[in-house]
């Protein structure tokens, strides 16, 4: 049955990949900031999202089911500079969105990040301690505890994500393939582990465990963790480029960017043992992107 979705931020990259997974399933709606989406399967709404009676008044006459929350500021190093921003956006905008849809009584998808864990080689779970390198994860992490709060039965999915993303906004992996193609020098992060899923199955995920009630917080990601560096490595095996165009680094060597976390890998188990499915490897969907290509 097509239901009505309203992606809020959905301009974006995720948004993007929501339109490519759901539009041809249900009537998508986007928001927008500066960016119209030219996109003849979706339509554009504007929406003022600091304005709870504005979203309320919305939400009603579209007629929405479910609202996918994908507003945010993603530049780690941005979010370090402008600390007011990145509170603004990553957790009050998302307050008032979750206040909105509980008042409207409609289902929430709200987007968080895998920046909260910290060093060790391990995939975290969804209970694992909580720890903040930056004002990127406090803010997302504090977007994530007020939506929950305002709205227990949220769905919050924590994630990472590549694929074939629109011109105006590369993925990883787009970024990786033009400046291969180009051949150009990359050092890549041998030391920073993560562990992303093609960026057009995280709708999928996400709407299947809507779909089973589920609330609370999920990953969403590979069932493996690789470093950057071994993630450009595969790409380069599998889209056949020379792989001396990749250099390993170190992000210990990099004090000119905020701190971040080495460890960004998530544990899946919960998400697929309630869907009854594995995600599959990261080289699985590094292989998918290829198909795709």
């Amino acid at each position: 049955m097509d239901k009505n979705i309203l992606i809020t931020g959905g301009t974006g990259l995720l948004g993007h990949f929501w339109v490519n997974s759901m539009s041809y399933k249900h009537n998508i709606y986007l928001t927008y900031h500066k960016r119209v989406l030219k996109n003849e399967r979706v339509k554009s709404v504007k929406i003022e999202l600091s304005d709870f009676n504005q979203i309320i008044d919305k939400i009603t006459k579209l007629k929405i089911d479910i609202v996918v929350n994908l507003v945010g500021i993603s530049n780690v190093d941005k979010c370090e500079r402008n600390p007011e921003l990145a509170y603004e956006v990553n957790q009050k905008l998302a307050k008032i969105i979750a206040q909105a849809c509980y008042k409207a009584g409609i289902k929430l998808i709200h987007i968080s990040t895998d920046h909260l864990y910290g060093d060790l080689n391990k995939l975290y779970s969804e209970d694992d301690k909580i720890i903040l390198l930056n004002h990127y994860a406090k803010s997302k992490y504090a977007g994530e505890c007020d939506v929950l709060n305002e709205y227990p039965n949220a769905l919050v999915c924590r994630t990472n994500f590549f694929g074939n993303g629109p011109k105006h906004r590369e993925s990883f992996s787009d970024w990786i393939l033009s400046s291969l193609k180009m051949k150009k020098t990359l050092h890549l992060f041998d030391d920073v582990f993560f562990s992303p899923l093609l960026g057009n199955l995280i709708p999928e995920y996400a709407h299947k465990l809507l779909d089973l009630n589920a609330s609370g917080i999920f990953n969403l990601s590979a069932d493996d963790a690789i470093t950057k560096y071994r993630f450009g490595d595969y790409i380069c095996n599998y889209f056949n480029y020379p792989k001396n165009l990749i250099i390993k680094a170190s992000l210990k060597d990099r004090s000119d960017l905020a701190r971040r976390p080495l460890s960004m890998g998530l544990s899946n188990n919960k998400a697929s043992k309630l869907l009854g499915c594995t995600f599959g490897n990261v080289i699985e969907h590094i292989v998918f992107l290829l198909k795709e290509k």
